[in-house]
């Protein structure tokens, strides 16, 4: 049975979301703009696909196609749920460059959030920098498709490696039959859309590149396999919604952002009052308190862009351990994490885009749901702290923005925010004598 409250909640997310796209679309300058998404009208549209402008040289654009079907490679990116055009799945490795007097601005039917949009070009960049790994892999799948259900996984998992491009995640979907008859059909329809729109089939800007579409012979792919499987390992660290929390924060950090930040101290940071060591009975935090503090000091170093980030000894992961996202305090972590970047949000709402707030709720939830499953003592005072009624009550105010009194939810969102860093960050520490 379907619950009745949820659906009438979806109904009301969608409809606010059209109102924000609507608005967001009025507002736009009547010329192509970075992140619009258009449509083309031509005789070889077959798919209704829509596609969207990632970079720009000049008078030229470049411009990527996009999609709602629910298969998704590693030279793809999905869209989340809270994009305002979603669902939207962007094919990144097959874009191409067109003049700026090939778009109809009638047909400019939604915008790309600059977040997603920077997402998307570096993926693009990914691909255009690998030219020999992507041909090699794409290649390989063309080999592999006539032996799909009966090769092992782990050599699927193997080519995707050696190409080195997006998420393990989803390498395996790579040689789905099925998705490779649709990027097929895709490719079938840029190349109808580069001859409807004459546009040039090379393009000397510098960054993204086009793709290339040199083909190389079976038998130098299959002894490519054979080297690169003995020297290439490539790790991709697994996406998670605080990554983008981050991602968004920092594509709109200004000057005014990175002096708050750089003034900004924590606890351990101030002067000690008349304390021993951490605390006041000389013991040293609990290893969940390091790893709190240390996520909130990476979140406030990387704000600042910062490529290497240096923990304080008083911070460092046990010896054992290479850094605390592998150790079971790794929720801990992340939450430090996550509440910096929420306050800092806090102190400069007009740079968060309006989908922002919705995606830090459902980030609360998870926190909430990971620490009542333990029974430690310290998730326990993490829950006693976090007070999640009050925070939950503050994020489901926002997005206000446009009158003074409409701040206040942000002050006191961010307030809390400070406080409960402070609860559980690790103490200061007294110099030794």
């Amino acid at each position: 049975m379907v619950n009745e409250n949820r659906l009438k909640q979806l109904q009301q997310q969608l409809a606010q979301k059209q109102t924000w796209l609507e608005n967001e679309l009025s507002q736009r300058p009547r010329s192509p703009q970075l992140g619009d998404i258009f449509i083309f009208i031509h005789s070889g549209d077959e798919l209704g696909l829509q596609w969207v402008i990632l970079d720009n040289k000049d008078s030229q654009f470049f411009i990527v196609p996009a999609d709602d079907t629910p298969m998704v490679g590693s030279m793809d990116i999905d869209l989340p749920d809270s994009a305002l055009c979603s669902p939207l799945t962007l094919r990144c490795d097959l874009g191409v460059w067109v003049e700026a007097t090939d778009f109809d601005l009638d047909l400019r039917i939604g915008v790309l959030e600059e977040w997603h949009r920077r997402r998307a070009l570096e993926r693009v960049k990914q691909i255009s920098e690998k030219p020999f790994k992507i041909q090699f892999q794409k290649n390989m799948i063309q080999f592999l498709k006539f032996w799909h259900s009966g090769l092992p996984k782990m050599l699927y998992r193997l080519v995707g490696d050696i190409a080195s491009v997006g998420s393990v995640l989803y390498q395996e979907m790579n040689y789905e039959p099925a998705y490779l008859d649709f990027k097929q059909q895709l490719n079938n329809e840029r190349r109808a859309l580069t001859r409807t729109l004459s546009t040039t089939k090379k393009s000397t800007k510098p960054i993204p590149k086009n793709r290339f579409d040199w083909t190389w012979g079976l038998g130098l792919a299959i002894a490519a396999v054979l080297v690169l499987a003995v020297s290439l390992t490539v790790f991709w660290p697994k996406e998670n919604p605080i990554d983008t929390t981050y991602q968004t924060i920092y594509a709109q950090k200004t000057d005014e952002m990175a002096e708050e930040l750089d003034d900004f101290k924590f606890r351990w940071e101030k002067p000690p009052a008349n304390i021993m060591a951490f605390s006041p009975e000389g013991r040293s935090p609990s290893p969940a308190t390091k790893a709190f503090g240390a996520g909130l000091f990476t979140a406030r170093e990387s704000l600042l862009g910062k490529h290497e980030i240096r923990l304080s000894p008083p911070l460092l992961p046990p010896p054992s351990v290479p850094s605390w996202v592998t150790t079971e305090w790794n929720s801990h972590f992340q939450l430090g994490r996550w509440l910096f970047l929420l306050w800092t949000a806090c102190q400069f709402p007009d740079e968060m885009p309006k989908t922002f707030w919705a995606q830090q709720s459902a980030i609360l939830a998870q926190f909430i749901a990971d620490f009542q499953a333990q029974t430690t003592d310290d998730a326990m005072d993490v829950m006693d702290k976090l007070d999640k009624q009050q925070i939950e009550q503050l994020l489901n105010q926002l997005p206000t923005l446009g009158t003074p009194e409409s701040y206040d939810s942000y002050y006191d969102l961010g307030d809390r925010l400070k406080k409960v860093m402070s609860f559980l960050a690790p103490p200061p520490m007294e110099k030794q004598q």
